[in-house]
C-alpha cells in the first residue's frame, strides 16, 4: 500500500486485483466443472454459435459441424439454449448418436453426430489452455505492475541522490506546512500584532 502516491490508488488497486483472481477462479472451476460430463462432441456458447474449438478425435469434428453457425434443434426439438443443448444431449448415454440442425449463412444442414465423455485430457488441449493462459497473463499482469513500482522508486531515489530534491516537491511541502492548524494559528497571531493581514504576512 505505502509504494502508492494516494491512498484511493492503492485501493483501487487492491479491488481490481482481487477481483481479477476472484473471475479466474469461477471461470477455471466452471470450465473443470464439465470434466466427466457427456457433451455433444463439439463446443457451443450460450448464444448456441458453434465455437470453432476442438479436437481431432472429436465427434463433432469427425462430423463436420460447421463451426461459428448456430444450433437450432436437437433431435427434432428446438433448442433455445444451450442449458437444452446438454440437457437433450446427457438425457442419453455417451455414443448415442443425435441429429443437429444447424443455421450459418448458408442455411440450414444437418449432421449427425455421436455424444461423448468430456475427459480431463479433452479439458487441457481447449478450455484448459484458455484457462491457464488468462491466469499466466494475470499473473505476469500483476508481476509487472510491482515490477514498474519498484522500478520508479528506485530510480526516484538515485535522481534525487544525484541531483537533489525537485524545488517543485520543496515548494509542495512549504505549502502543506504553511495549511497545517499550528502555522496557520502563528500567522493570525502575529498579523493580529503588527496589524497586518494574513495574505502579506502569509507571503513573508
Amino acid at each position: 500500500m505505502s509504494r502508492f502516491p494516494r491512498r484511493a490508488d492503492a485501493v483501487l488497486f487492491l479491488v481490481l486485483s482481487l477481483a481479477s483472481v476472484a473471475l479466474s477462479a469461477v471461470a477455471l472451476v466452471g470450465s473443470l466443472a464439465e470434466v466427466g460430463h457427456t457433451f455433444a462432441g463439439f463446443v457451443v456458447w450460450d448464444n448456441l454459435f458453434v465455437v470453432p474449438l476442438g479436437r481431432p478425435g472429436w465427434t463433432g469434428t469427425v462430423a463436420g459441424v460447421p463451426f461459428r453457425s448456430r444450433v437450432v434443434s436437437v433431435d427434432g426439438d428446438v433448442v433455445t439454449s444451450r442449458h437444452d443443448v446438454e440437457t437433450r444431449v446427457r438425457a442419453a448415454r455417451p455414443g448415442t448418436l443425435h441429429e443437429f440442425v444447424f443455421e450459418g449463412p448458408g442455411g440450414q444442414e444437418r449432421r449427425s453426430v455421436r455424444s461423448m465423455v468430456f475427459t480431463l485430457r479433452d479439458w487441457v488441449a481447449t478450455l484448459g489452455v484458455y484457462a491457464l493462459n488468462g491466469v499466466a497473463f494475470l499473473a505476469v499482469g500483476l508481476a509487472m505492475g510491482k515490477l514498474t513500482r519498484a522500478l520508479h522508486f528506485h530510480f526516484l531515489r538515485n535522481r534525487t541522490a544525484v541531483l537533489g530534491p525537485n524545488p517543485l516537491r520543496r515548494e509542495v511541502v512549504v505549502r502543506a506546512l504553511l495549511a497545517t492548524r499550528s502555522v496557520q494559528d502563528a500567522i493570525e497571531r502575529e498579523a493580529k500584532q503588527k496589524n497586518q493581514t494574513l495574505e502579506q504576512v502569509g507571503r513573508r
